[in-house]
């Protein structure tokens, strides 16, 4: 055996290691149960909400630490100091554990020493006696959990540091309060690429974000039916834009590995240059052509707030396409334009203004020089005899 090793474990000692293993997650997850069924009736015995019976039993990260015992010599030093300070000293020169001179001090040391075990005995009760009453106090704030708030996330704000920097990853992370009895701040750590990201997919700031997930959390602010915009078409008209291209644009990143940006949306041949050329869906487009040959511009004013609010809520949203998927829509689509639907579109091209066309559209004047007319000998200003063509 290596020296600093360890002795190997037999069959029966790895048994045991593991009926203990088993036999500590079991009583665990008991405990576990037998709390929350606790608080729940708690919460509905005294009309209380379940997150504020949860705050306060909550002791920290002390729950499997044992209680100190009664200290009898706390509860008569704590008696002696109010006998010192009743009657003798005003309000704010009072003394305090910690303050009273030495001469008070070795007075209290020497009465403690001459007491007998049953004063001993009396001074333990009133001190556990002390300490159920200033457990069972409710309280009127949560300053203990704002603090465990804070103290917990500037913690993970540390760690986050560290593993950014081992590994190079992009972190975000937002923690806010969960109901109105609370009173921690938002609190935001986000990295300047996932900051970028935010800022280029969803038009908003990290700060931003937190204030509408504390909205959300607080005041239910988002559960209802979207609201309209009070806002221009234009600027509709644009979110609808910019949030295709952005989705566009993570779908084909996390398929293919494509940059940010390097393929546009294309809404006049959507079939053929998006979804057969890159296996990717804009799925529950509102609107009951699909967005075929239809930019949003080119929409009326209820179908773009249909499109804005169906890309807002999330139910319109970009998929990528299975192999069979793809190969079933190419087929789907080539029987469709065959039997006469336009499903692929393909710009004409533009025609070139000729002479002939420019003469033919321009009313009858006089002749140019080169013309056929005065070649065969009609007068000047005479009208051209007709073409053949005519």
């Amino acid at each position: 055996m290596p020296r600093g090793g360890s002795a190997k474990l037999t069959e029966a000692q790895r048994f045991r290691r593991k009926e203990r293993a088993l036999g500590l997650s079991g009583d665990l997850a008991q405990a576990r149960d037998q709390y929350l069924a606790n608080a729940k009736l708690i919460a509905q015995t005294h009309h209380r909400s379940l997150s504020w019976v949860n705050n306060m039993l909550y002791i920290g990260g002390k729950k499997g630490a044992t209680r100190r015992a009664a200290n009898a010599w706390s509860a008569f030093q704590g008696r002696r100091i109010r006998q010192l300070n009743r009657g003798r000293r005003a309000e704010g020169d009072r003394y305090k554990v910690g303050t009273v001179p030495e001469e008070e001090m070795e007075s209290m040391r020497e009465e403690y020493r001459a007491l007998n075990a049953d004063e001993i005995a009396e001074l333990k009760e009133e001190s556990l006696q002390a300490r159920e009453e200033k457990e069972t106090a409710l309280k009127l704030s949560n300053k203990a959990v704002e603090k465990d708030f804070e103290v917990t996330l500037r913690s993970i704000n540390l760690q986050l540091e560290a593993l950014m920097n081992r590994t190079g990853c992009e972190v975000m992370l937002v923690g806010v309060r969960g109901n109105a009895a609370n009173y921690q701040q938002p609190h935001v750590f986000v990295s300047d690429k996932a900051k970028s990201w935010l800022k280029y997919a969803y038009s908003t700031e990290p700060d931003d974000l937190a204030l509408q997930l504390e909205g959300f959390a607080v005041a239910g602010i988002g559960k209802g039916p979207t609201m309209p915009a009070k806002q221009a078409n234009h600027l509709d008209v644009a979110e609808c834009r910019t949030t295709i291209q952005a989705g566009l644009d993570t779908t084909l990143f996390k398929k293919l590995n494509k940059p940010l940006g390097s393929v546009l949306m294309n809404y006049a041949n959507y079939e053929r240059r998006i979804v057969e050329e890159y296996g990717v869906e804009l799925q529950g487009w509102p609107l009951p052509k699909g967005p075929l040959q239809k930019n949003p511009g080119d929409l009326k004013r209820a179908e773009v707030l249909a499109v804005r609010d169906a890309l807002r809520a999330g139910r319109c949203k970009w998929a990528s396409l299975s192999s069979l998927e793809l190969a079933a829509r190419k087929a789907a689509n080539e029987k469709k334009q065959a039997s006469g639907d336009i499903v692929y579109y393909e710009a004409k091209p533009r025609r070139k203004k000729t002479k002939a066309s420019a003469s033919e559209g321009s009313p009858a004047g006089p002749s140019s020089p080169g013309d056929s007319s005065n070649a065969s000998g009609s007068p000047t200003g005479a009208p051209s005899p007709p073409s053949a063509a005519a």
